[in-house]
């Protein structure tokens, strides 16, 4: 399942949800244990590099078998050749399939994330500040 796999990979690896979804093998090195993120794909526009922990390499190791032949780490089931949707990881936390993928901790935060943002309006979310008496 790319969808479980691509959330994990962005869970181990701090990305952004368009980073993670848009990796390409050719941005993968295994031997440095580095992702390498070119500029045109990050916010900053700067080139970025990501190293790699063990278990991140693992899960790149099960997208593998993923692969549509696009070059893309975590392809589109229903789309081969484009990533995956935002949507589809938002709606990942609260499918049942998942459950064995997804530790339970991890589930609990991500679905009460979802149900936070869910009830935001969505024409206007005001800044919060919080002052810190000295």
């Amino acid at each position: 399942m790319p969808q479980a796999l691509c959330l994990r990979f962005l869970a181990l690896t701090a990305g952004r949800s368009n980073e993670a979804r848009g990796t390409r093998w050719n941005e993968i090195e295994e031997s440095d244990a580095a992702w390498h993120i070119p500029a045109d794909r990050m916010k900053s526009g700067i080139e970025h590099r990501v190293p790699l922990s063990r278990q991140s390499l693992e899960v790149l190791d099960a997208a593998r078998q993923l692969g549509d032949g696009s070059g893309l780490v975590f392809p589109s089931p229903p789309k081969p050749g484009r990533p995956l949707s935002w949507q589809t990881l938002l709606k990942l936390p609260t499918s049942a399939a998942t459950s064995s993928v997804i530790s339970p901790r991890l589930k609990r935060c991500l679905t009460s994330a979802d149900r936070l943002t869910s009830s935001l309006s969505a024409t206007a979310v005001m800044p919060s500040y919080v002052l810190i008496a000295p």
